[in-house]
């Protein structure tokens, strides 16, 4: 057995009275000789009779061992204990010097056994001190870590801890461990409404339980691009590329035409348009101008908004350096007196789009020295 809320209580002890409250050192009690060398999580590094005497050897003198012994006499030993891991006080306490607070607290309000440190205490100290944080390094077998609360149940139970925000699955489980149920394989885009992928292995486990339920806002199909071009990965973990993609974004054979369904439409603007077009006065942008102005980093998300995508540039260029006679792309006056690297620099963003021209009266230059 190991000592924990289970154990047999056979000494009345209060390391609240002997730590707190008399300050006393706790390897006046325990074994120095033994925390020096002990290598296994099953030493007993508990006082002795005689260790406890040194104090109290007039309570033996006047039969008073009832003070500290429960029961009735013969007085029963501390149990044998059992551990299913590895602990070695010399590591902790002679070679890393690490205080016994550190692990077992300042043992204020405690009676009889001191606390063992919970499981994300070790991996947060081993962390800090770069030691080892795999599972055998503490644990000689790993079959008997499944946590209590880790029933059969827990297999259709467990989304609620595993969505909270102090949730420590990840002590223990990799993104593997969810992949194992959670197969994106099963998420077409048909599946959406219902969102219940079952382990195929595990037929009939799952009854009418939407595993998935609420991954995702409601909203989320008008702000996923975002996080569908910066966490790619992220999504094949549940999605199947690209068939899930394209259901919305056509597949045509040009890349660069792969839009979302709402892409589009007479109102939509993104258009080519003839060279005699009046920008200025006829031409507001349409729809998707208005969408670029009030959420460009939407647009971000599949397109380059610095001028490099193809899409962008093959109607946002000027090539000729009139004024008005290509889309507009800035308000008026847009940068109009500062002095930036497009003046000095022939590399500058700007030209993506502009064709660079010396004439102060002409050209891009002219839009602001004429």
């Amino acid at each position: 057995m190991s000592f924990g809320a289970d154990t047999p209580v056979v000494i009345e002890f209060s390391h609240d009275l002997h730590v707190a409250d008399l300050e006393i050192n706790c390897t006046k009690c325990h074994n120095p000789k033994l925390l020096k060398t002990s290598m296994s999580s099953e030493d007993v590094i508990l006082p002795t009779e005689k260790r406890c005497l040194k104090c109290h050897e007039v309570w033996k003198e006047d039969g008073d061992c009832d003070i500290c012994h429960l029961g009735s006499e013969p007085y029963q030993s501390f149990p044998d204990v059992s551990r299913n891991f590895i602990f070695p006080h010399k590591t902790h306490w002679i070679d890393q010097n690490i205080d016994c607070s550190e692990c077992h607290g300042d043992m204020t309000d405690v009676d009889n056994f001191p606390p063992i440190p919970a499981m994300d205490d070790c991996m947060t100290c081993h962390a800090e001190k770069h030691a080892p944080e795999y599972c055998s390094s503490c644990h000689e077998n790993v079959a008997f870590l499944r946590p209590e609360d880790h029933s059969e149940a827990w297999l259709t139970d467990h989304d609620l801890a595993a969505l909270s925000n102090d949730s420590d699955c990840q002590i223990c489980h990799t993104q593997n461990t969810c992949d194992n149920c959670h197969s994106g394989a099963l998420l077409g885009f048909d599946d959406l409404p219902r969102m219940n992928p079952t382990p195929g292995y595990r037929p009939g486990i799952i009854v009418s339980k939407m595993l998935l339920a609420g991954n995702h806002a409601l909203d989320y199909v008008f702000s996923h691009g975002l996080d569908a071009s910066t966490k790619a990965k992220d999504c094949s973990v549940c999605h199947e590329a690209p068939e899930f993609c394209t259901a919305c974004h056509q597949n045509e054979d040009d890349q660069i035409l792969n839009k979302p369904d709402f892409h589009g439409g007479l109102d939509w603007g993104a258009v080519i348009y003839g060279n005699d077009t009046d920008f200025a006065n006829n031409v507001t942008g349409g729809v998707h101008a208005e969408m670029a102005r009030k959420d460009i980093e939407l647009c971000q998300s599949c397109h380059d908004v610095e001028g490099a995508d193809p899409t962008c540039v093959r109607c946002h260029k000027d090539s000729d350096g009139i004024q008005n006679t290509d889309p507009k792309t800035h308000v008026s006056g847009f940068m109009k007196h500062v002095q930036g690297d497009w003046c000095t620099e022939p590399v500058s963003m700007c030209f993506v789009c502009h064709t660079p021209e010396n004439n102060k009266n002409s050209g891009f230059c002219g839009y602001c020295h004429n």
